[in-house]
């Protein structure tokens, strides 16, 4: 291993990346996700595209000491990716990993990972349910409970899969529990982590084991009541989804606005609520309410859109504030 000095971080960095180490965090990154911590960028160099997750630690006060009792996420994943790759299951290669500490203790981390050629993440595609898709997934399953492994964080956007070859591949790994074996109990729960957030059909048995194809009733049960469980606390975190929204002010009003409808047919609504309230326009239907329970109504909308359910689309929120108080806010919905 090799040790660098880099943004401020001291890094250990394989010596097989090092020659392209300094040139990948030169390199301008695109960020891919942002939230009040953690930065994801991604970046080419030589051909080739990498990760650069940031944690800053710093960012909450006292964040920083817990870390002289216990592994920041970053170190707990480079310390696991080895070990599981050497378990046979297959994770994106981990390249480096750098800390910056103070008196006050961990103030930054990051983990530079490799991207794959050929893999997308599960999360998004069309074909979930697809049988060659779900036969290899079952297959992988399979392989890493039956190598003591379970993934805690199971979810579409957290697993890579390639077409071509029908190998699947795992990101985020630092919540991962290893043992030398993980019980029934442990394996269908979960599996019905895994359903909860995307569709098993027969054909994952198939790559998993028949035998556990009399539980699917069950775990498909269970998945649905944990899939509600899980959806409603994403719903109640909407406002902490940094990544799907914009902040904008318009007069009085603060509006929080999702990426995803932020185009001029909306820059009307958000300059004068009032005038489009109780009916569609721009393919818009506006609510006003007094205080802040324009939130709630974005909750229960966002929650019925998690769920595939049908209705209107939360599209932003608008409040204005004095001392700190809301007194009143607006609800926009696609119509």
């Amino acid at each position: 291993m090799i040790r660098r000095t880099h943004w401020g971080m001291r890094w250990m960095v394989l010596p097989e990346f090092d020659p392209l180490f300094a040139a990948v965090l030169a390199s301008n990154g695109e960020v891919v996700k942002k939230t009040s911590v953690t930065t994801v960028t991604r970046h080419e160099a030589c051909g080739r595209v990498f990760y650069v997750k940031r944690y800053r630690h710093a960012a909450k006060l006292l964040a920083p000491t817990k870390y002289l009792f216990r592994r920041a996420n970053s170190q707990r994943e480079w310390k696991l990716a080895p070990r599981l790759q050497g378990l046979g299951v297959r994770v994106v290669p981990h390249l480096a990993h750098g800390e910056r500490w103070s008196w006050r203790g961990l103030l930054e981390s990051a983990l530079l990972t490799e991207g794959l050629t050929g893999f997308s993440p599960l999360k998004g595609r069309a074909d979930l349910d697809a049988p060659a898709l779900q036969q290899a997934l079952g297959a992988s399953m399979r392989r890493m409970h039956d190598a003591g492994v379970l993934y805690l964080d199971l979810a579409p956007q957290n697993v890579l899969y390639s077409p071509g070859t029908g190998e699947l591949c795992l990101i985020d790994v630092n919540r991962v529990s290893v043992r030398p074996r993980q019980s029934l109990q442990a394996r269908v729960d979960n599996l019905v982590l895994l359903q909860a957030r995307m569709p098993l059909t027969a054909a994952f048995y198939e790559g998993y084991g028949k035998e556990f194809a009399g539980r699917a009733g069950e775990i498909a049960r269970q998945a649905q009541a944990k899939r509600e469980w899980v959806m409603r606390r994403l719903s109640g975190r909407w406002d902490k989804h940094t990544h799907d929204l914009v902040e904008k002010r318009s007069g009085e009003l603060r509006w929080r606005v999702r990426h995803a409808h932020d185009d001029p047919k909306l820059a009307p609504v958000l300059e004068d609520p009032e005038r489009f309230l109780g009916h569609a326009a721009e393919g818009f239907f506006v609510q006003r309410f007094g205080f802040a329970r324009a939130r709630r109504a974005f909750r229960e909308a966002y929650y019925r859109e998690l769920m595939g359910k049908g209705g209107p689309r939360p599209v932003a929120v608008g409040e204005q504030r004095a001392l700190g108080i809301c007194l009143r806010s607006y609800f926009v919905s696609t119509a």
